[in-house]
């Protein structure tokens, strides 16, 4: 696929703020079939998204989440002037960002990719490419619209800026930005404006730039993953489905992965566990407290997590260089399994 270079006419103006852009058919067609589906019954969150609601907030889906990416994608398309054809294939690549999600989204993935030999990624892949019977309609649907290989290739961050691609590739891509904007809301705090970081990091040259937006943009970043998703609670209900299928190997295959979290109600106990975990405190009360799992789910490994600081380099205007993320392994707190009667109600 070409884009003329004429053909982009970015004037760096601030870009129109409807959201429902989902009117072409091609886009009705793919939100209708069972494999994007599918994605309505997985949480955008994962583990932690099943606990309490904090502050009257519910998770939203992988769907939603990828139907607001996209959203994101066509407004900044427009903005730069792409042609109908390109703007269709970014739209359609943003609605497949997760369409490979297992259940739970990223609180199991790391232990199962392991296990299966199979990230989200990979079985996006093999959806999109229709390799699984019972969600083949997407892929009937793309070979007769669109160019497959060149969506795969924006998703795997291999496209050039011209074409779109830092919408996928940039730290500051649509799924982030969104990302980071949703857990805020989740946890009752409205960080940032979405559209303005888009804005800033999709449509202005570097000499324009409102680094104090994008600034804030990356500390709300590193408060999600350090206050709420890498909090001792956050970790604590992300690795009671880690801990489980530790202990139970025997009872995962493939089709688990392509299946939803109502249907892991039913065939995984631990997914009980999670109704009445209470978020409100998330934040605070629940720092520095034990934590109790049944003994069907705890084991005696060592568990490590991947601890996250992002920091800003008020030096540099390079967004590369001005914005850093440092990562190191941890170790994480064990859990007890000899629960005291006080805390049964957990369980």
């Amino acid at each position: 696929m070409r884009l003329e270079k004429d053909s982009l006419c970015c004037n760096n103006k601030q870009y129109f703020s409807d959201p429902y852009f989902i009117k072409s058919n091609i886009y009705q067609l793919i939100t209708s079939t069972s494999a994007f589906r599918r994605l309505d019954g997985i949480t955008f969150l994962g583990a932690i998204g099943l606990v309490e609601k904090v502050n009257g907030k519910k998770d939203i889906s992988r769907a939603q989440h990828s139907i607001n990416i996209a959203s994101l994608i066509y407004k900044i398309s427009n903005a730069r002037c792409y042609d109908q054809e390109l703007t269709k294939h970014l739209c359609v690549a943003g609605l497949l960002n997760d369409i490979g999600h297992f259940p739970l989204s990223h609180s199991v993935s790391g232990y199962l990719s392991r296990k299966l030999n199979m990230d989200h990624h990979t079985l996006g892949s093999l959806i999109i490419d229709g390799e699984f019977s019972q969600l083949s309609d997407l892929n009937k649907i793309l070979k007769n619209n669109l160019d497959i290989n060149f969506i795969k290739s924006l998703l795997d961050k291999k496209i050039e800026k011209d074409l779109g691609g830092d919408i996928f590739s940039s730290k500051f891509n649509v799924s982030t930005i969104n990302g980071i904007y949703q857990s805020g809301l989740f946890i009752g705090h409205d960080f940032f404006d979405k559209d303005k970081i888009a804005n800033e990091v999709f449509l202005k040259s570097s000499r324009d730039i409102n680094y104090r937006l994008l600034d804030q943009f990356w500390e709300s970043k590193n408060f999600i993953y350090n206050q709420f998703i890498q909090s001792e609670f956050g970790l604590f209900v992300d690795n009671i489905g880690e801990l489980f299928f530790k202990k139970n190997k025997n009872l995962l295959d493939i089709n688990d992965l392509l299946s939803i979290e109502k249907t892991w109600h039913k065939k995984f106990f631990f997914m009980k566990l999670f109704k009445n975990l209470d978020s409100s405190s998330l934040l605070s009360n629940y720092r520095g407290r034990t934590f109790y799992v049944p003994k069907e789910i705890n084991g005696s490994d060592q568990l490590f997590y991947k601890k996250r600081k992002y920091t800003v380099n008020t030096n540099e205007i390079s967004l590369s260089n001005r914005y850093i993320c440092l990562m190191n392994m941890e170790k994480q707190k064990k859990f007890n399994d000899k629960i005291p009667t006080k805390n049964l109600s957990l369980f």
